[in-house]
C-alpha cells in the first residue's frame, strides 16, 4: 500500500490502542486517534494521515500485492488486477 510512515512499529501501535484491526481500519483514522501516540507531534500525524489519502490513488496492484496474501507477489499481484480490474469483481470468488 506504499504508506510513508506507517512502518511496523506505527502498525503495532494502532492495533495495541484498538485503532486498527484491519487493514480498511487506516483509511478511517483521524487526526484524534492519532495525537496521542507515541512520536506522533502534529507535523507526524499530519504527514501520515496526507501519506494515508495518497495511497488511495496507487494501482489496484498494489493493494494486492500490500495485503501480504500468501502466494501473491508482485507479478501475480499485477495479473489479477489484470484479469479482474477491481475489488468488487475479485470479492465475487469468495
Amino acid at each position: 500500500m506504499d504508506i510513508e510512515g506507517m512502518g511496523e512499529a506505527m502498525v503495532a501501535q494502532l492495533v495495541e490502542h484498538g485503532l486498527v484491526r484491519r487493514v480498511d481500519h487506516i483509511y478511517r483514522l483521524r487526526q484524534q486517534d492519532l495525537e496521542g501516540l507515541e512520536r506522533m507531534g502534529k507535523k507526524s500525524v499530519a504527514n501520515l494521515l496526507r501519506a494515508i489519502e495518497s495511497s488511495k490513488s496507487q494501482p489496484f496492484w498494489r493493494l494486492l500485492f500490500g495485503l501480504g496474501i500468501l502466494h501473491v507477489g508482485a507479478t501475480a499481484a499485477r495479473e489479477l488486477a489484470e484479469y479482474f480490474g477491481n475489488l468488487d469483481a475479485l470479492q465475487k470468488l469468495l
